[in-house]
């Protein structure tokens, strides 16, 4: 399940693992809950919180209609108070075990430990301690059997099969797992009506699914593999797709992206794909690759990710990398990232200013390296969270820059400062 995000931090504090938008589809769930309906007998049900009205209180209902034997909450430090909410409405509607994973688990083990709302903790993705979890369930062994199980499982295989969703309403997902992809500006929400794309509330709005780069033991996954998503995604008519590598996991290197384009490119000729793709490609990944590979490839836009505002050369690439996508028609995004550590006030400053003549990159935040820095205070706040935490080592000037800088890219990626010309040559494609 995941928990609502009414009550989570400053969108301007950005974690070593970004926080998911709310609109966009919780593949780490779909993932965990795909090996158990494709690999065991158990049901399962995926229920949203941030998709309904009622948000965390429709917890209660769900659990008490559905009697889970098992309640898996996914969970990131932004949104702790949100989690806690939830794991507590699950625990009053007679939720038996209630296992914490997701980001806030695999950022700070040590801390989500301590929860009392939470029986035991599931790294993310990890489809085999999961597996043997319910093995341990269904011959009613006892809670240390079943967090043994979560720690250490037995090995398998990676998960081949697509990610089930239609275990979610997969429709009602329209933004990239950042929120910065489809872009949103006037013009192409226009252009995208015209497209007679699915409505939703009355105007436009593309179905966005995301595809998991890494398989479920954290190596890259096989690019034929990655074919048969895209193919599961066709069936359903999504074909605005977000390739997204996980977290800290292996890294993912030119040749692998090679092979992927070249597999992508053999899909697209034979089957007339019209899909819309992003991909997750270093300013110099993005200069070893061909254009017209990414191209041939259905690649629509190019992640550059997060930049160190502090670094001059960095941003230069990037900012360099950014435009080279625009004059080939693909739309550009990334994430200017203040206060990295060895990297003063001034320098973050000069790097706004450059990041904001260029339009460049499309959001900013400050970097928040969860327990580093006093984890005393860390600590207390785990134990009563609130939207107003401060985290420590973060000066207050820093903040205030980096809340600027979010604003002030935001504004100009909105109304689509740079970007007209490669949205003509996009929706001519």
């Amino acid at each position: 399940m995941r928990a609502d995000d009414s009550l989570a931090l400053s969108r301007t504090l950005r974690f070593e693992i970004p926080r998911d938008d709310g609109l966009s589809m919780p593949a780490g769930l779909l993932r965990l809950a795909t090996a158990i309906q494709v690999g065991d007998k158990h049901d399962v049900t995926i229920h949203d919180a941030r998709r309904d009205p009622e948000g965390n209180r429709s917890l209660r209902t769900i659990a008490s209609r559905v009697a889970p034997d098992l309640c898996v909450l996914w969970l990131h430090p932004a949104t702790l108070e949100d989690g806690l909410e939830a794991a507590r409405a699950l625990r009053q509607s007679g939720g038996s075990i209630i296992v914490g994973t997701g980001p806030l688990v695999d950022l700070w083990p040590e801390g989500a430990c301590r929860i009392p709302e939470l029986d035991g903790l599931l790294p993310g993705h990890s489809v085999a301690g999961l597996l043997s979890a319910l093995g341990v369930l269904e011959q009613n062994g006892s809670g240390k059997a079943l967090i043994d199980a979560l720690r250490a499982p037995k090995q398998l295989p990676p998960l081949r099969e697509p990610l089930q969703r239609g275990l979610v309403d997969f429709a009602v997902y329209s933004r990239a797992a950042d929120s910065l992809w489809p872009p949103l500006n006037a013009d192409v929400v226009g252009r995208l009506q015209r497209l007679a794309l699915p409505r939703s509330s009355g105007r436009a709005q593309p179905t966005v699914s995301s595809v998991l780069l890494h398989d479920s033991l954290g190596q890259p996954a096989d690019p034929a593999q990655l074919i048969q998503e895209l193919k599961a995604c066709a069936a359903l008519g999504i074909q605005w797709l977000d390739l997204r590598a996980v977290s800290g996991c292996s890294e993912l290197d030119r040749s692998w992206f090679a092979q992927l384009f070249s597999e992508l490119a053999r899909y697209r000729a034979a089957s007339l794909s019209s899909a819309h793709l992003r991909v997750p490609l270093t300013p110099v990944l993005f200069g070893e690759l061909d254009v017209p590979r990414l191209r041939a490839a259905g690649v629509s836009a190019v992640d550059l990710g997060a930049v160190n505002g502090g670094d001059s050369a960095e941003l230069g690439e990037a900012i360099a990398a950014a435009r080279r996508c625009r004059q080939a028609g693909l739309f550009a995004t990334g994430v200017l990232v203040l206060g990295r550590s060895g990297y003063d006030l001034e320098e973050d400053r000069q790097g706004v200013s450059t990041a904001i003549r260029a339009s460049f990159p499309s959001t900013a935040g400050v970097d928040i390296r969860i327990a580093t820095v006093d984890s005393a205070r860390w600590a207390n706040w785990l134990d009563a969270p609130g939207s107003e935490f401060h985290p420590p080592g973060l000066d207050s000037e820093r903040l205030v820059l980096a809340d600027r800088a979010r604003l002030a890219l935001q504004t100009t990626w909105k109304r689509g400062s740079g970007l007209r010309g490669s949205v003509e040559q996009f929706l001519r494609r």
